[in-house]
């Protein structure tokens, strides 16, 4: 087998200089009727009589744009609500997806909600009635088609005059009158959407007290509640927007102010089902510990009396009256796997060793409470910074919700961005009450930034009480599966995995709590012992998982991780296999340089790349929820054309995509999404493939949903190239990239050990 390489080598990077891009104009396929255009006016004076009447006032009126597709952001509206268009991004206060119909189907749709100054809306809805007025004239068939509206705005010179005399009777009071640029404007802007709207969060018929998070128009939550007459203890308050409420103050919310509701989710909620199947009592012993790396626990309880006990410091974060041998059963299970997973399941031997566990019971097991669990995993993570891979085996058996992220996922990809921390999260069961074939996962398993993992047979198939993605519609999720055991009379020939839940009480159990723990012990050793960075470790797990074979799955996520951590920490004869850590400032950052061995001025090679990285999130934009899109080329450099550009030749489906409508953008090639897996076909008529420049090229560019300065981004790139003839050729590839200025470093897993058991080795002086 081959070492991993890890290769570095400073990239270029490029500001965006691109023109401008073309004006926008109306789709052939798509015209605008005038009755539209009167609709969506009338629309628009509902709305501003509405705001002018309500009888809860803010400083600003929500309007919500229901489009007739999931719309990109250059094509978003702005005239029609009379902004520019950077004042009608930083408008926006929340974003989902709704079905509609469109060329006779059903169709994804995104709903957008702005908040804007009244006087605003004012002048749109004046604006919007003389853009109708000159329509009405100057379209006499009542169809104003993307001929005709170029037809107009060619002409603009000769119609001036004309349109101006139209619009002076309907003077606006607010603003500057329509141009003719602007009223080109409205047109397109029309031509996208369906309806103009106030929205008003539907809330479950039953709720005991539920997280209310409120749109952002410029109050706090406290001052918004206060209005109301509604008083808040602070300790209730966990974000500026976000508060948790009684079933009292919710209903005099709903009764009086529903619109400023952007979302909301039950807070008290049961835990996915456990069950055990006791076996008997069994006397194990366990070496003392000495300096294994440590793995925080979040869970339910630890049992002190269990046999592993001197591994684990335990940590109550609820009351100990609340606390006994049944309630401290999952945690200790879970934290038996991280310590001593292989001892208990021989067949499962990972080669890790053991671990040292933090663990911190956040449960007493008769009750959830999600803000209370929130309010403990970040004062946890804050105080135990020397922790960089968390595992989080709790999950709510009810599904998550498609349009906007669980506020427990939110705040774990909040804290992977602020702390440096890998969260390892269990994909959750299914509920035995669950009756439809498909289950989506639950919280906290839609957490952008962690590894959520489900858990698979021992044929690698998905284990019978899987539940699946995807989240907020785009987003992937599981990424990966592990064996977690099943039931022999729910699938033949499998059999649960052993866990210690007592003192020494060994039981059967199965579930994606039982699968996460061994890919916990997986990240930490390549963290601890091979000091890869998280995102690197993230891809090179997820990049192991779907190999050149793999596809991806919304129940096993890209694939099943191996075993051994030998196959992880190596590659097989015939790859080369690369790690590159990637710093990401500007909009372009690039190498064009990456040497590939050639035969015959062929190059006998398919290639696999895995990019991950922790984005920033906002919960507030719902289904725009993370913030930026590294969107990556990689392949055969065909020609240098200027600074900072090359014509790439990309691997496998990221090729040219082509007019993509923005839906499939997202669905088909993970659009905004923070993990990018994309791969050349491999088959028995794979052949050489001309190696043009001679060099493999990487580019990422980064986009932002913001027009603010740019952060840092580390983006963790895993590259495997697979020689079609089975021949070893990494010697020569390593010679080939150190003659090019790279620095190569073979990631040798025996020295990494010895050199941490050097550095932690004690040094006595007489």
């Amino acid at each position: 087998m081959n070492n991993i390489l890890m290769l570095k080598k400073n990239f270029f990077s490029a500001p965006n200089n691109k023109r401008a891009a073309a004006a926008p104009k109306l789709s052939h396929k798509h015209p605008v009727s005038i009755s539209h255009l009167r609709k969506l006016s009338s629309e628009l004076n509902d709305l501003c009589r509405f705001w002018q009447e309500a009888p809860y006032k803010i400083d600003g009126a929500l309007v919500s744009v229901h489009y007739n597709r999931v719309i990109p952001k250059s094509q978003r509206v702005s005239r029609i609500l009379g902004l520019d268009a950077n004042s009608a991004y930083s408008s926006i206060r929340g974003a989902k997806f709704e079905q509609t119909a469109r060329d006779g189907k059903d169709v994804l749709a995104h709903v957008i909600t702005h908040f804007l100054p009244l006087e605003k809306l004012n002048h749109a809805a004046e604006l919007l009635q003389q853009a109708l007025t000159a329509a009405e004239s100057f379209f006499p068939t009542g169809v104003i088609t993307a001929e005709a509206l170029d037809s107009f705005y060619q002409k603009k010179d000769l119609n001036l005059e004309r349109f101006n005399a139209l619009i002076s009777a309907r003077r606006t009071l607010h603003g500057r009158p329509l141009s003719i640029s602007a009223f080109n404007q409205i047109i397109i802007d029309a031509s996208n959407i369906n309806r103009l709207a106030i929205d008003k969060f539907e809330l479950p018929s039953s709720l005991h007290e539920a997280i209310i998070t409120f749109y952002d128009t410029g109050k706090t939550a406290a001052a918004a509640l206060s209005a109301l007459d509604i008083v808040v203890d602070p300790k209730f308050l966990l974000s500026d927007t976000t508060a948790l409420l009684t079933a009292e103050q919710i209903a005099k919310i709903t009764k009086t102010a529903p619109y400023l509701i952007s979302m909301a989710v039950d807070n008290l909620q049961s835990l996915d089902e456990f069950k055990y199947e006791l076996l008997h009592e069994q006397q194990r012993s366990i070496p003392a510990p000495q300096n294994e790396p440590v793995i925080g626990v979040i869970d339910m309880p630890f049992n002190p009396n269990s046999y592993f006990a001197e591994w684990v410091e335990p940590h109550l974060m609820v009351s100990p009256y609340e606390i006994n041998e049944n309630t401290a059963q999952h945690g200790t299970a879970v934290s038996s796997i991280i310590v001593d997973g292989p001892a208990l399941n021989p067949d499962l031997d990972d080669g890790c060793g053991r671990f040292r566990v933090r663990h911190f019971g956040v449960l007493d097991g008769t009750h959830v409470n999600s803000f209370e669990i929130i309010q403990h995993i970040r004062r946890i993570v804050e105080e135990n910074r020397d922790i960089t891979v968390w595992n989080l085996s709790l999950g709510s058996p009810k599904e998550i919700s498609p349009n906007f992220v669980s506020i427990e996922a939110f705040e774990l990809d909040k804290l992977q961005n602020e702390y440096n921390v890998l969260f390892i999260i269990a994909g959750t069961n299914k509920p035995s009450r669950h009756k439809a074939d498909q289950c989506r996962i639950g919280a906290p398993a839609d957490s952008i930034n962690a590894l959520t993992v489900n858990a698979a047979a021992s044929d690698l198939s998905a284990a019978s009480y899987s539940r699946c993605g995807p989240v907020l519609y785009c987003f992937r999720k599981p990424d990966l599966a592990y064996y977690g055991g099943d039931k022999p009379a729910v699938k033949p020939h499998e059999k649960p995995l052993k866990v210690c839940v007592g003192s020494s009480i060994i039981a059967d159990q199965c579930g994606t709590s039982f699968a996460s723990p061994w890919i916990a012990r997986k990240a930490a050793y390549l963290i601890h012992y091979l000091n890869m960075p998280r995102e690197i470790v993230k891809a090179l797990l997820i990049h192991k998982a779907a190999d050149f074979t793999g596809s991806y799955d919304p129940y096993l996520g890209f694939g099943t991780v191996p075993k051994h951590i030998d196959d992880i920490t190596h590659c097989k004869d015939d790859e080369i296999q690369v790690l590159i850590s990637v710093d990401i400032s500007e909009y372009s950052t690039y190498v064009y340089d990456l040497p590939i061995p050639q035969r015959n001025q062929k190059i006998y090679y398919a290639a696999h790349l895995t990019a991950a990285y922790i984005t920033p999130v906002n919960r507030d934009q719902g289904i725009d929820y993370s913030d930026i899109e590294l969107s990556i080329q990689f392949g055969r450099v065909k020609s240098i054309v200027g600074s900072g550009k090359a014509q790439i030749s990309s691997i496998g489906n990221n090729k040219e995509r082509g007019r993509l409508t923005e839906e499939e953008d997202r669905t088909l090639f993970a659009k905004w999404d923070n993990v990018k897996d994309f791969k050349d076909k491999i088959s028995s008529s794979s052949r050489g493939k001309d190696p043009y420049s001679g060099n493999y090229g990487l580019q990422i560019t980064a986009k932002h949903r913001k027009n603010q300065p740019r952060p840092l981004i580390k983006c963790g790139i895993v590259i495997t190239f697979r020689e079609l003839q089975g021949e070893n050729r990494q010697a020569e590839f390593i010679k080939s990239c150190q003659a090019r200025g790279w620095l190569v470093q073979e990631v040798d897993v025996n020295e990494s050990i010895e050199l941490r058991q050097d550095l932690a080795a004690v040094i006595e002086i007489d």
